[in-house]
């Protein structure tokens, strides 16, 4: 299961969508983190503790994109945000 770490909000700025970390989580997380659309939409099913393919079956049913591709859009968003220390796995 992938989910995010606590400690990390949401908010938006101009059109902007940023991650920013709160509390004891502010500590350890000193990044900005910025998301457009589809990320947005990503990290909103992280946060509710999810799994990859039930993050590829939304987009695939939400967005016009093949799947090859959102399996690979997918991938990269987890592995930056796991490089970045806001997954709890």
């Amino acid at each position: 299961m992938i989910k995010s770490k606590e400690g990390l909000l949401v908010r938006k700025f101009g059109d902007k969508y940023v991650i920013v970390a709160i509390d004891d989580m502010a500590d350890e997380f000193h990044s900005l983190i910025t998301l457009n659309d589809t990320g947005l939409f990503i990290w909103k099913l992280i946060e509710k503790g999810t799994d990859a393919d039930k993050i590829l079956e939304n987009i695939l049913s939400t967005y016009d994109i093949d799947e090859e591709t959102a399996k690979a859009d997918i991938q990269n968003f987890i592995e930056s945000a796991r490089k970045a220390g806001i997954l709890d796995e």
